[in-house]
């Protein structure tokens, strides 16, 4: 096999994997943007940790939040019972 076919078979496999799990692709982007802005302070694997403790404080203060404001019931629960 030449390396044309390899690399054109490599880029067929990587684009079917994007197809069936786009949220990855997200993910890595949301990485990188999140590293542009801390610089190379930390690693990937720093920088993927502090995004998912962030967007778990921050769901949980909104959830507080929307319990607060509509009688000790989320949005979400709110919706689900209309």
């Amino acid at each position: 096999m030449d390396s044309n076919n390899i690399t054109h078979k490599s880029d067929m496999l990587a684009n079917s994997i994007h197809e069936m799990f786009p949220e990855q692709s997200h993910e890595d982007n949301t990485v990188l943007r999140a590293r542009g802005i801390l610089g190379d302070k930390y690693t990937t694997e720093e920088v993927k940790s502090m995004l998912a403790s962030y967007e778990y404080l921050i769901n949980v203060w909104l959830e507080e939040y929307e319990r607060k404001i509509f009688d000790k019931k989320t949005l979400k629960e709110l919706l689900r019972n209309l």
